[in-house]
């Protein structure tokens, strides 16, 4: 529902378990691939992963490691909007 809602905006949503957190993206006007931002935001965070599609992925990282996700996923995004 949220999807078609807001197709102009990157959605996440967001799990958290004991050790980790698992990350839903999704933005349905195709003008940011979600899989590539996902993919690019944990290269560097050890134990994690993302996969999925252009229009909607997912992933799930280490909970220790949120504010590096964080602030490479606002660098990543930051800079698609150049």
């Amino acid at each position: 529902i949220l999807d078609t809602a807001f197709q102009t905006e990157v959605l996440f949503v967001t799990k958290k378990d004991e050790k980790y957190l698992g990350i839903s993206s999704r933005r349905q006007d195709g003008k940011v691939d979600c899989v590539n931002l996902l993919q690019e935001s944990i290269r560097d965070i050890p134990n994690s992963n993302a996969g999925g599609h252009k229009p909607a992925a997912g992933g799930r990282l280490p909970f220790e490691h949120l504010k590096k996700f964080k602030e490479n996923l606002f660098k990543i995004y930051r800079d698609l909007e150049k």
